[in-house]
Parts: C-alpha cells; sequence; structure tokens
C-alpha cells in the first residue's frame, strides 16, 4: 500500500512539473480559467493512469505513457492555449528532457543516503529548484526561440526529439542502455558531438546573417540621416527665399513708388 502511494505520488510529481514546464516553453498565458482547465486535464490524466496501472500493471503502463499523456499535452497546448502543434510537440519534447534533471538528482540522492524514500523527497526538491530556475531565466529564451521561425524551432527541438526515441528504446522498451550495449552507450555522446558541430556551422551562419542585417541597418540609417538633414536644408532654403521675395516685393514697391513721383535722386539713394 505505501509503495503505491509512493509510485502515485511521483507519478503526479512527474505530470505537474512536465506539464508545468511545457506551458512555460510554450508561453501558454494561465488565468484564474486557464488554471482550473490546468487542474482538470492533471486529474482527468493521473485518472487514466491510474486506470492503465490497474488493468495492465506498472510495466505496460509506463510503455504507454506517451500516448496517455505526451500526446495528450501536446494536443491540450495546441486545442486550448492556441499554440502551433510544433511549438507545442517542442514544449513537450524540451519539459521530457528537463525532467531529467530532478530525475538524476534524486538517482544520487539514493546512491548517497540509501533507500527509495530519500529519492523521491530529493527528486520533489530538485522539481521544485528547476522548475522556479526554467521559469525566471529559461522559459522566455525557449518560448521567443521556438516563436521565431519553423526553421530555428526545428533545430531547438532536434535534440530533445532525439533523446526522447533514444529514452523509450533503450530504457523503456527495452533494456540495451541498463546491459551496457555499446551502441547504446556510445548513442548520447554521438548525437552530442553531432549536434555540437552542426550548432556551431548553423551559430556561425546565423551570426554572419545577423552582421549583414545589422550592416544594412546601419546603412539605411545614415541614409535616413542624411536624407533629414537634406529635407530640414531644403526647408531652411525655402523659407529664406520666402523672406528674400518678401524683401525684394518691398524693395521694388518702394523704388516704383520714388519712380512714379519722378524722383530720380531718391532712387539713386536708396
Amino acid at each position: 500500500m505505501t509503495n503505491t502511494i509512493i509510485i502515485l505520488f511521483r507519478s503526479g510529481i512527474a505530470l505537474v512539473f512536465g506539464v508545468a514546464v511545457s506551458l512555460l516553453f510554450a508561453g501558454a498565458k494561465c488565468g484564474k480559467k486557464s488554471k482550473i482547465v490546468i487542474a482538470v486535464f492533471y486529474i482527468v490524466n493521473i485518472l487514466i493512469q491510474i486506470i492503465c496501472w490497474q488493468m495492465f500493471g506498472l510495466e505496460i503502463t509506463l510503455k504507454l505513457y506517451p500516448f496517455i499523456t505526451h500526446i495528450p499535452s501536446v494536443l491540450f497546448i495546441s486545442l486550448y492555449f492556441k499554440k502551433a502543434c510544433l511549438i507545442s510537440t517542442g514544449s513537450v519534447l524540451t519539459a521530457y528532457l528537463c525532467c531529467q534533471i530532478p530525475k538524476w538528482i534524486g538517482s544520487v540522492a539514493k546512491a548517497i543516503v540509501g533507500g527509495k524514500f530519500s529519492e523521491h523527497i530529493a527528486y520533489f526538491i530538485a522539481a521544485c529548484i528547476v522548475y522556479y530556475f526554467l521559469k525566471k531565466y529559461v522559459a522566455t529564451s525557449v518560448m521567443q526561440l521556438m516563436e521565431r521561425s519553423v526553421h530555428s524551432c526545428l533545430l531547438f527541438c532536434a535534440v530533445p526529439l532525439l533523446y526522447y526515441l533514444f529514452d523509450y528504446a533503450t530504457t523503456v522498451y527495452t533494456e540495451l542502455l541498463y546491459t551496457g550495449a555499446p551502441e547504446a552507450v556510445q548513442f548520447t555522446p554521438s548525437v552530442i558531438c553531432t549536434f555540437y558541430l552542426i550548432f556551431v556551422l548553423l551559430y556561425y551562419n546565423e551570426s554572419k546573417k545577423q552582421a549583414e542585417v545589422q550592416r544594412e541597418r546601419d546603412i539605411f540609417a545614415a541614409q535616413l540621416l542624411q536624407a533629414q538633414s537634406e529635407l530640414e536644408n531644403m526647408r531652411l532654403l525655402q523659407h529664406n527665399t520666402m523672406v528674400y521675395r518678401h524683401d525684394m516685393r518691398h524693395h521694388l514697391s518702394l523704388i516704383g513708388g520714388f519712380a512714379a513721383d519722378g524722383d530720380l535722386q531718391k532712387i539713386k539713394d536708396y
């Protein structure tokens, strides 16, 4: 009974953490009504997990987790919060990747202290700390990066997707990673190396494009400043011309008056 409660508690924390982080990365605005809907989603999903657990057992439930939790989370974010399917998927995959941090901390606590209870307590504390850190320092950057363009979103989500597939293929659907199979053990370093090189290449190209765009902006800004200066000079010239024309009209009118009086001397003096 105690073991069942602990497993349910752990599953609930994992679900709350994963969905909450997914909503952060997707940029979902959570008002009062939205919080109620999210709470309902949590409850329904936990009930579905319990039903699957009772009907098929824990092992089958873990294998069904993508279908009873991850895909519904993507649909929930897409349909209720009106987010693009790619962004919703990327948010859920990235949140799954972030779930590994408290999971690893829990495993370390178990190895040091010993006992399942210490692992679950450490997992819960780590999940709270990681969520706070992601919300305060990471979520905005991730959201803007995924919303920047489809290309940027695909690039950002590639690593979480590969890790997701690798984790389920080697730890849930098989035990390749736990058996120490070389192809499984060497997969993660290979992926990290590959994406590091791709990231360097793409980052260089992106930096180059940004430098070119900035240079064009500087040129346009200089041209705009020059055009504004020339326009201001033309306005000043137009104003001076109006003043000169007014003065000239006055001079000619006065000289015309002297001429009408036949006073040549006043014209010469003027």
